[in-house]
């Protein structure tokens, strides 16, 4: 360390600036000088003596204070905000005095009477984040503070900052009467954060805390397991104080989604309640209850943690979704991009499939590492190719492959890129090879639902022998998953095992179902006219068929040569076809 520093220090630090200060002095230079001066002695000033704090130093249009705790900063922060504001409600709108204030608690050299080093750059561009009325806290910050001192602070995302490295987890205040600029976008550098909070044993006994405090452990490690999104450790989630509100508690644990619940045993039989919160708001997006006997608590504990996790994995994806459909499209981090791409897979239009190409190619520009985005891309390519209508069917394949290869190098350890990889197998011919992709997926993530459907689906195209099993595979995984995005296609795949052994009414109710979810898809109609045929309801088959040409000209004639399996099992599939006149 260099002779003229004084040493080394931890402290809480305000930096402080007058917003629109050039625009005011070149209005009333004398008036506004006044003015910022009345403010140091009469406002700021007074709340730095009254919490401990030092005022470094005034720099014309700003403000440097320290102070040895975060809590007695806020405090400080908070009373020159309102008064500020208060103060600027008697001035005339051109001539009101506002500031903006950055918090951090980080270490800093001493020089002399000055603060130096990098917790006061911190501040200094949080407060270049602010608003007129406004505080900017860096995570550091917020997470010094005692408990219930952040109830008023929200929670604002990662910001990356001009000259820092590394992402920061901003929170905000605002002071009342002062309003944030509209429409500021919030650019997140990665997936949001999940919680889980302590499960409260709401049992008349109290030994029964354990059940409730491994139900939330197993829940963690389950949403570990599945590598999504990042889990906040139960060492950390676990152990805060039960009376924090959920808004709280996110904040203190900087997580925009929190999973909490209750458990009650009352004689043998045992309770739980789960509900899926949005930390911002307190909001519950998803609840669930169980009700069990309680024969086997490590059973019951299993059960309820897969049907949590497996529910979550769906409903995490699909909330972060719906939040950026909202947002203006050209503040997009490589995550947003990404689900905004896995978006477009849901939908069953190829304008939709091309659309999720572009907003892939997005992602990895912006993130040429991201391997689950490359195995997104190479989704999209493949999920086209197998559309059957396209017109670059060759060159699709190939990019889908080259972008599946290309996650699966980048994120090895990630089930998506092997679930993806094990698509573009099965369109290069080699089934085999695709099913162990799917099966190193499910060791990865056991809770994988769409690994374990493709996988079922797919063992049974190659072995006539297994078509029971994995129907009731198939349908157990869909009763795990709801909202499955693809439960169509898999409604048909019991469909078609169905009309393989000969059950033609039960095949038709599961393209029934398969249509409900896709009306607007021709290959869920030209399934069902499959069905309709087997059963000789000839007109309703032809107006499936007609369906079909109705919303892609042509298609009849393109599955022309479409069979899904590689033996005999075709002819019970399509016997309906051929006897009634109706295959091509």
């Amino acid at each position: 360390m260099d002779d003229f520093l004084d040493g080394k220090r931890r402290a809480a630090i305000l930096a402080m600036d007058v917003l629109g200060y050039a625009h005011l002095t070149e209005t009333d230079e004398v008036g506004t000088l006044r003015a910022v001066r009345h403010l140091r002695n009469a406002i700021i000033s007074p709340a730095l003596e009254q919490n401990q704090g030092r005022l470094v130093k005034t720099m014309g249009d700003g403000f440097l204070a320290e102070f040895p705790e975060p809590d007695t900063a806020l405090t400080a922060a908070m009373r020159i905000q309102t008064e500020a504001a208060a103060q600027a409600r008697q001035q005339p709108p051109d001539a009101r005095i506002l500031l903006r204030i950055g918090a951090h608690l980080g270490d800093v050299f001493v020089d002399d009477q000055d603060i130096l080093g990098d917790g006061v750059n911190i501040a200094a561009r949080l407060e270049g984040l602010c608003d007129a009325g406004g505080l900017a806290a860096s995570q550091a910050f917020v997470d010094a503070l005692p408990q219930g001192k952040t109830k008023d602070l929200t929670h604002d995302g990662q910001h990356q900052l001009k000259n820092i490295s590394r992402p920061l987890t901003v929170f905000r205040w605002q002071a009342a009467g002062t309003s944030p600029a509209p429409s500021r976008p919030v650019i997140r550098t990665g997936p949001p954060t999940l919680a889980v909070l302590p499960f409260q044993n709401h049992s008349p006994d109290p030994e029964h805390a354990f059940f409730a405090e491994g139900l939330a452990e197993d829940i963690i490690s389950g949403l570990q397991q599945m590598g999504r999104v990042p889990v906040v450790s139960g060492a950390s989630s676990l152990s805060l104080n039960p009376e924090l509100s959920v808004e709280d508690a996110a904040r203190v644990l900087g997580a925009q989604y929190l999973v909490t619940g209750t458990l009650r045993r009352s004689g043998q039989r045992v309770r739980v309640t789960v509900e899926y919160i949005e930390g911002t708001t307190g909001l519950a997006l998803w609840s669930e209850k169980y009700d069990r006997p309680f024969e086997d608590v490590f059973e019951i504990q299993d059960d309820i943690t897969l049907r949590v996790v497996t529910a979550l994995d769906t409903e995490l994806v699909e909330g972060e979704i719906d939040r950026i459909r909202r947002k203006r499209p050209d503040h997009l981090g490589a995550w947003e991009r990404y689900l905004r791409g896995m978006s477009g897979l849901r939908k069953p239009g190829l304008e939709d499939l091309q659309a999720a190409q572009v907003e892939f190619q997005a992602a990895v520009a912006l993130d040429e590492d991201y391997g689950d985005a490359w195995a997104g891309l190479g989704w999209a390519y493949l999920k086209e190719y197998g559309f059957g209508a396209s017109e670059r069917s060759k060159d699709v394949l190939a990019k889908g492959v080259a972008a599946a290869q290309k996650g699966l190098e980048l994120a090895n350890k990630s089930p998506f890129a092997h679930y993806v990889m094990s698509t573009a197998y099965v369109w290069q011919g080699e089934k085999a090879l695709s099913l162990k992709e799917l099966e190193y997926a499910i060791r990865l993530n056991p809770f994988f639902t769409r690994a374990k459907l493709a996988y079922f689906n797919r063992s049974e195209l190659a072995d006539p022998s297994i078509g029971p099993q994995a129907a009731e595979e198939i349908r157990k995984a869909l009763a795990l998953s709801p909202r499955e995005p693809d439960r169509g296609f898999y409604f048909w795949a019991i469909a078609r095992m169905y009309l393989v052994a000969g059950e033609n009414i039960e095949a038709l109710d599961w393209a029934d179902r398969a249509v409900n979810v896709r009306p607007n898809d021709p290959n869920m109609l030209y399934r069902r006219a499959i069905c309709l045929a087997a059963l000789d309801r000839v007109d309703e088959a032809q107006e499936a068929l007609a369906a079909c040409e109705g919303l892609s000209e042509g298609y009849v004639d393109r599955m022309r040569d479409w069979r899904p399996y590689d033996d005999a099992r075709n002819d019970k599939v399509f016997a309906g076809l051929h006897r009634n006149g109706l295959a091509v």
